[in-house]
């Protein structure tokens, strides 16, 4: 049975503290207490979420990866599931429903024992559509075949580059997201820039193939 392991990319960050330490919990709790691994991006610069991630991912060959960001879960059952049937076929993304949480809501989930069963019926009224991150369970050598684009910083893109040249396989359920203070979205436009250059090139390298072929 291959070992599985939980990255969490972190760069400190008030606002989320409290939620980051219930969802390693939350985790320590349905896959081992030594299951977590925190990648911690410690310096100043904009957060290379990317980046932060290959490093992770790296340093555990032979495992089953599952990548959360510091304010995601999942109902049990969904997460447990993923774990069980990945391969190194595709990546998994074991939710079809973005959950955010009011503050409120956020107070409610840090009162409750991470060890406590998390279901699907939780917060029915505030679903929205599919979220591109938050949770992605894949083997080692899967995402390492290909892994994050390091030329994003900050917030936004990243994730979207990453999905149009991965191949994925979803489930139905929520993604659980705890609440906390919108990201700066300074580096915002720069990232879109950058995804739809990749896109065009991408795009250009096929019509070559596609001529010379």
């Amino acid at each position: 049975m291959q070992p599985v392991k939980v990255v969490i990319p972190w760069m400190p960050n008030k606002s989320r503290q409290a939620g980051f330490d219930w969802v390693c919990e939350y985790y320590r709790h349905r896959l081992g207490s030594d299951s977590v691994h925190v990648e911690l991006q410690s310096s100043k610069k904009p957060f290379n979420r990317s980046r932060t991630i290959n490093r992770a991912v790296a340093r555990f060959p032979g495992c089953k990866i599952v990548i959360s960001d510091a304010d995601c879960f999942l109902c049990d059952h969904a997460l447990l599931r993923a774990v069980d049937e990945v391969d190194d076929e595709m990546m998994l993304i074991p939710h079809n429903r973005f959950c955010p949480t009011s503050v409120e809501q956020k107070q409610w989930i840090l009162e409750r024992n991470p060890a406590e069963k998390v279901t699907a019926r939780w917060f029915l009224k505030t679903r929205r559509r599919p979220a591109q991150a938050g949770i992605w369970v894949v083997t080692h050598d899967f995402f390492m075949d290909a892994p994050m684009d390091e030329r994003f910083e900050g917030w936004g893109c990243e994730d979207t580059e990453f999905l149009r040249r991965t191949a994925t396989r979803r489930f139905s359920g929520p993604l659980y997201h705890i609440h906390h203070k919108r990201p700066s979205k300074r580096h915002f436009m720069r990232n879109k820039k950058l995804h739809r250059a990749i896109r065009k090139e991408v795009s250009f390298n096929e019509s070559n193939n596609l001529e010379t072929s």
